[in-house]
């Protein structure tokens, strides 16, 4: 009884003590990432500054550069000891673009006239907030500017009373550099409110970073696929700093062509903390680079892959008790930019929303939208946006799919889209065969895959199953009443058409269709060609142990070449943990 007494009082101790520990760890990467470098301005180019800081040094972009100059002198009142001078800040800068041996940085706001040789100092004198909206209180705060004290905070009452109800620039832009906790993670935004930090897991007792360039600079072999130089965005949404991705082949990974073994690239984008629905990769903000769109169960997450470094955007909280479910990006109301179209389900029903991101910030176009949404491309390549509503009962979807238009900044319903009475919004895809006409494939719900005719009548069928699925959702009949049931509604996985000609289908390995998949993986990608009056494997994706949640196909790292782009499940949250995940990228052969 001893013995055991004595283990429980170890363990607790232990769980108490690590999370300190963890948080001291925390603190350290954040001195490191924001510990002061000082430099010089070489030269003025076009509007912007030289400065003689590079990744060597540590410098990344964002990095806030305060350009300083020697004030009155500090004089020991009893020795006549010059002790230094009051340095006085000149001017702010902000780091845009990081080369061999230099690098550019834009001005902040009024500064006076700056001149080679003018000293300059990385996150030193600059004027700093710290937004609490998790409540963690001064002692949190206090730990935080006693890790970076060469910041100059705001005290915390006056922080904590002028900052918004949800995190958005301030009018002014001021202060420059914000911190802002909020569900567990620390983000620090920079002068334009873009995330140029990010520490996950913070209300938990941690502080993860990846290693800064001074840490940790990849060196290239002749495995290792080389990023091509890309032209990079007017002002870069943020900082290269939170999820280096290795890129290397190996030999038993890749794209299996024929039953032959291809070695194609595969990598990581990023890892992936919490329950993951759906992805996409499109260009949201009209600068020709493409963003990464994760959304989860209870939020959205945006990023780039931009010179070998992937970089979080921003982070959309969903509303409260909505649930999503699906997500697919189009440019419905033809202003260059894509909106993200985010299916969502909240007491039983079908209450979507239209994200969009405007200054590094995204913002709800429109909510409360009745439908679940996908969208699709039409064999002539044309995108189109669906909607099917939730009727509960025998059906659970409405018996009408629409089309659906931007009218006015508004979501709505152009008229009936024709489709196979067999299928529903989600799992279908149309192809062309030949001159003969349009057939469907589609997901059924045993999880054998299907061509069919616009009238629903079958062509052909699998003898294997495909799909799966992570994603769905419960559902009341007759809510409210004196007997009610629930049901589980599962989202079925996208097909889509990939190159030459195939379909791209999913198949994921563990519990039949009829309930979500409790054991992941593994998982493949199949590209499907058809021939001979069926559909038949052209080549797939080597396995991955996970479910595969969903994928795109598109130029994720911004190199002018589409890649396959899957979200893949490791593992479901727990009582104690998030769930924990990976974006794969596949080099197509």
């Amino acid at each position: 009884m001893v013995d055991w007494l004595c283990s429980r009082i170890c363990l607790i101790v232990i769980l108490l003590i690590l999370p300190a520990l963890s948080f001291a760890s925390g603190l350290s990467d954040l001195k490191h990432d924001f510990a002061p470098i000082d430099g010089v301005v070489v030269m003025p180019v076009s509007g912007e500054f030289l400065v003689d800081l590079d990744a060597a040094r540590g410098l990344a972009v964002g990095d806030l550069l305060a350009v300083v100059e020697s004030g009155e002198p500090i004089v020991h009142p009893v020795t006549g000891e010059l002790l230094g001078r009051v340095e006085q800040v000149k001017g702010l800068l902000q780091v845009t673009r990081v080369k061999t041996g230099y690098s550019y940085a834009r001005p902040l706001g009024k500064t006076g006239q700056l001149i080679k040789g003018d000293k300059i100092r990385r996150f030193a004198n600059v004027r700093t907030a710290f937004w609490d909206y998790d409540g963690a209180g001064e002692t949190f705060f206090a730990n935080l500017k006693q890790a970076l004290p060469d910041l100059d905070w705001q005290n915390y009452a006056t922080a904590q009373s002028s900052r918004p109800p949800q995190p958005k620039p301030l009018p002014g832009g001021d202060p420059p550099l914000v911190f802002i906790l909020r569900a567990g993670e620390l983000q620090v935004r920079g002068a334009s409110f873009e995330v140029i930090r990010s520490y996950p897991d913070v209300a938990q007792g941690t502080i993860e970073t990846a290693p800064s360039p001074e840490k940790q600079q990849p060196v290239a072999t002749s495995k290792d696929k080389v990023v091509p130089n890309v032209v990079p965005p007017k002002t870069p949404t943020a900082s290269a700093v939170n999820v280096p991705a290795v890129r290397t082949e190996a030999p038993a990974t890749g794209i299996i062509v024929k039953q032959q073994q291809a070695r194609q690239g595969l990598w990581d984008l990023r890892k992936m903390r919490g329950d993951a629905v759906g992805i996409e990769v499109v260009d949201l903000d009209g600068d020709s680079q493409l963003e990464t769109a994760i959304l989860f169960r209870d939020h959205l997450e945006v990023g780039r892959y931009y010179d070998g470094n992937y970089q979080g955007v921003d982070r959309f909280d969903l509303p409260s008790f909505a649930k999503g479910v699906a997500l697919d990006g189009i440019d419905l109301d033809g202003d260059g930019k894509v909106e993200l179209y985010l299916s969502l389900v909240k007491d039983f029903k079908s209450e979507s929303l239209v994200v969009g991101l405007s200054g590094g910030v995204l913002q709800v176009r429109q909510d409360n939208i009745p439908f679940l949404m996908r969208r699709l491309i039409m064999p002539d390549g044309e995108k189109i946006l669906l909607g099917q509503q939730l009727e509960g009962g025998s059906r659970i979807y409405g018996s009408n799919i629409y089309r659906l238009e931007n009218v006015g900044g508004r979501v709505t319903s152009s008229g009936r889209f024709q489709y196979p009475w067999r299928a529903t919004l989600f799992g279908l895809q149309p192809f062309q065969v030949d001159a003969s006409g349009l057939q469907f494939a589609n997901l059924g719900t045993d999880q054998i895959l299907q061509v069919l005719l616009p009238n629903g009548d079958i062509v052909w069928e699998s003898s294997q199953e495909y799909g799966g699925t992570t994603v769905g959702f419960d559902i009341v009949d007759n809510p409210g009443g004196a007997s009610y049931a629930t049901e589980q509604i599962l989202i079925k996985p996208r097909i889509e058409p990939g190159p030459d000609g195939l379909l791209l289908v999913p198949q994921n390995d563990g519990k039949s269709f009829t309930s979500l998949l409790s054991n992941f993986g593994p998982s493949r990608l199949i590209a499907l060609r058809w021939q001979d009056g069926r559909l038949q494997e052209a080549w797939k994706t080597t396995d991955q142990e996970g479910g595969m949640v969903d994928f795109r196909l598109a130029d994720a790292d911004n190199d002018g070449t589409d890649e396959l782009v899957i979200a893949v499940i490791d593992s479901t949250p727990g009582a104690m943990s998030k769930g924990q995940g990976r974006v794969v990228v596949f080099e197509l052969p």
